[in-house]
């Protein structure tokens, strides 16, 4: 008998340590807004748009969920992926690494108003911070 509650002790000890919360930077959520004006829309893919996402720090998998606006429309698929270089834009200091996130729309996307906006959750382990990185933007810094 006091073999069995040594044992459910035991396991029931385990169970309490791996359920305690620690601290990890997998909890850090970035949550970035992207107007029309900031995302390529090519021609002949009017369905779809690629952003480019300048991560101060970040590395590792990238995880991105949507948080649609409805003149947005339907989202059918969300791809990100690291770029050890985003393209040249004109920052002082060249080329950065980042974000390529690219969204598939179930509706065509190219007639929406610049002003038109989609917000998305990205989580990159170790990211400090995460921003759109085009002429209009202004690049990350800490605390913003």
């Amino acid at each position: 008998m006091a073999r069995i509650l040594v044992v459910n002790m035991s396991i029931l000890l385990i169970s309490f340590i791996l359920a305690w919360p620690s601290p990890s930077s997998a909890q850090k959520v970035h949550t970035v807004k992207l107007t029309k004006g900031q995302v390529i829309v090519e021609k002949d893919q009017p369905k779809e748009f690629r952003a480019y996402l300048l991560s101060e720090s970040g590395s590792g998998g990238i995880l991105v969920t949507p948080a649609e606006n409805p003149s947005y429309g339907n989202i059918l698929s969300v791809y990100a992926k690291e770029r050890k270089k985003l393209p040249d834009i004109g920052y002082p200091g060249g080329t950065k690494s980042g974000i390529e996130l690219r969204v598939i729309f179930e509706d065509d996307i190219s007639n929406l108003p610049d002003d038109a906006w989609i917000t998305f959750n990205i989580y990159q382990a170790g990211a400090i911070g995460i921003c759109p990185y085009n002429k209009s933007s202004v690049i990350c810094r800490r605390g913003k």
